[in-house]
């Protein structure tokens, strides 16, 4: 099973954590049998609202079941006429 610390962001301030998040979990599920799942990665996708109402920054953490803290980057910019999912599309290209 994934460590707590896998969820728990301490780096990210606490400002940070109240503002409108999407997660993307990303979850092997062996012979689609839920019981077996095992989560791989999370991708946390954090607006840190200082964008204007046509360009959202965003606080990427991404974190795998094998590391102790998260992996964190920034995407400025992103046209938020586009949605969501190209913007999930940008940090997951970004992930090292």
């Amino acid at each position: 099973m994934i460590n707590t610390r896998f969820y728990n962001y301490r780096n990210i301030s606490k400002k940070e954590k109240e503002r409108r998040m999407i997660r993307v979990t990303i979850e092997l599920i062996p012979h689609g049998n839920d019981f077996q799942k095992k989560t791989l990665g999370i991708v946390n996708v954090i607006n840190n609202g200082d964008g204007t109402k046509k360009r959202g920054n965003y606080l990427i953490a991404y974190s795998t079941e094998n590391t102790t803290k998260p992996t964190t980057f920034k995407i400025k910019g992103h046209k938020r006429d586009k949605g969501f999912l190209p913007l999930i599309k940008k940090a997951i290209r970004k992930v090292k």
